[in-house]
């Protein structure tokens, strides 16, 4: 199996892979115009090495609450950018095993320590539990919350099919966010803040990262 990183490829061998396989995408324009191109031969990866690596965790047996350890870049990308275990490997782990839930009723109001026998819940509970995560998890969770998650974190890029349609001088200038060379200070000064005549939006919404728009 050969994953097609742009930025670099990696290969992987094993009885447990699904061999045979090209994931990934290689660049149709690989010139200096490229869109994925940098200066000096150098390439913008459209895979994270995250993507893999988690995948080839949870092969390995990786639990849930060790992904941040693991992966502690993961919280950056939307679950849609991670691959699927089972597309690239012929056999995975069984799920981390559950302690046998007994029949007692639920209480009404949240215990502060994990107990070795949990009682068997319907529904959800009333009151929120003590501890809260600081990242959002991967994998969806199996019973609804009772407050609304907040906002995911937004990929911080330039998007990579934006041309600018914005004035300067008096002429109407359209420039991706790499040929505006937002590296340089001067530029960023010059662009950033500049309205989008197509998107009515200054240009760092669009170019993120060239800007130093993130949130």
């Amino acid at each position: 199996m050969l994953f097609l990183l742009t930025g670099g490829n990696y290969m992987m061998f094993g009885g447990g892979v699904q061999g045979g396989k090209l994931v990934g995408e290689y660049p149709n324009d690989l010139t200096d115009d490229g869109p994925l191109m940098l200066s000096r031969g150098r390439a913008i990866p459209e895979i994270s090495w995250d993507a893999i690596f988690l995948a080839l965790g949870t092969w390995m047996g990786v639990k849930d609450s060790q992904v941040d350890s693991v992966c502690p870049n993961c919280y950056q990308f939307l679950p849609s950018h991670f691959m699927n275990p089972a597309d690239l490997f012929g056999e995975l782990p069984p799920p981390e095993p559950t302690a046998t839930p007994t029949s007692s009723e639920p209480t009404d109001s949240p215990s502060f320590s994990p107990s070795h026998s949990p009682s068997k819940s319907f529904a959800p509970s009333s009151i929120p539990s003590v501890g809260k995560t600081e990242k959002p998890t991967l994998r969806p969770s199996l019973m609804p919350s009772l407050q609304p998650s907040k906002r995911p974190i937004e990929p911080c890029v330039d998007d990579k099919k934006y041309t600018s349609k914005v004035k300067i001088d008096g002429s109407t200038v359209r420039k991706t966010c790499k040929k505006m060379k937002l590296k340089k200070k001067k530029n960023r000064e010059l662009f950033c803040n500049l309205v989008d005549k197509v998107t009515k939006e200054p240009v760092h919404k669009s170019c993120k990262a060239g800007c130093k728009a993130c949130n």
